[in-house]
């Protein structure tokens, strides 16, 4: 195999609560920091996130993607790529409001709608403050909602600021979700698919279920026509 291997660095992600961790970069400053050094141990992607500094909340502030952002491109020639996810609660306008005011490299497109359940979580024995609780016990109700008029809107906003999109498929469903989109003229091939196994209320962390969609993918878009890569998040355990 002669393709070279490209790691992404996810620096702090959406779907994590500070509790869980102190490695998890809250402040700015702590996120850029974990972005230079996720550089320079060889990550050519820097996938980004940011959070109210005060709590750790998860939020789609501009003004801080704005400075993560700035200071990233300034010390580092590593692709960066912000969220098109955001975290929970968001609109797709807020979700969406990243790609035209900084027209990013990169930017991610969720390829459909699935239960994404977190409250699992609060099984550990952890100082979690109250809104952490709130946002984990929350999902038991959650739907990530990634419609195709959702999907259609994001990839617009791509198309126009030239941002190439990183698609995101959690279960095997989605994948058949990016062949209608496809038809209809929204996406086209070649693509990179990003395979998202450990969510609870999607695919778990099983090699059977990453191979099931690799093959999928292969035989809905011909082998050749996309690139590929594996991210695990979630805690199949619990």
């Amino acid at each position: 195999m002669d393709d070279k291997v490209i790691i992404t660095c996810a620096l702090t992600g959406g779907m994590t609560v500070p509790a869980q961790s102190p490695a998890i970069p809250i402040t700015a400053d702590q996120i850029v920091e974990d972005g230079l050094r996720a550089a320079e141990a060889g990550a050519s992607v820097l996938h980004i996130h940011v959070r109210e500094e005060a709590t750790g909340r998860p939020v789609a502030d501009l003004d801080l993607f704005a400075d993560v952002l700035s200071r990233l491109k300034q010390q580092t020639d590593a692709v960066l790529q912000p969220t098109t996810g955001g975290g929970r609660g968001m609109t797709i306008i807020e979700r969406g409001s990243i790609v035209p005011r900084f027209r990013p490299e990169m930017a991610t497109l969720n390829a459909g709608s699935f239960n994404f359940g977190l409250y699992p979580i609060l099984q550990r024995d952890l100082p979690f403050q109250e809104w952490e609780v709130d946002y984990l016990e929350g999902t038991r109700d959650y739907i990530f909602k990634n419609t195709f008029a959702d999907v259609t809107y994001l990839k617009g906003l791509m198309d126009e600021a030239g941002t190439r999109p990183e698609i995101e498929i959690y279960d095997v469903g989605h994948l058949f979700n990016l062949r209608q989109l496809i038809k209809e003229g929204v996406l086209s091939t070649p693509f990179n698919l990003q395979f998202v196994l450990g969510v609870l209320g999607a695919n778990m962390v099983e090699p059977d279920q990453l191979i099931h969609m690799l093959r999928t993918a292969e035989r809905l878009f011909g082998a050749g026509n996309f690139t590929w890569s594996a991210a695990g998040v979630g805690y199949p355990g619990e």
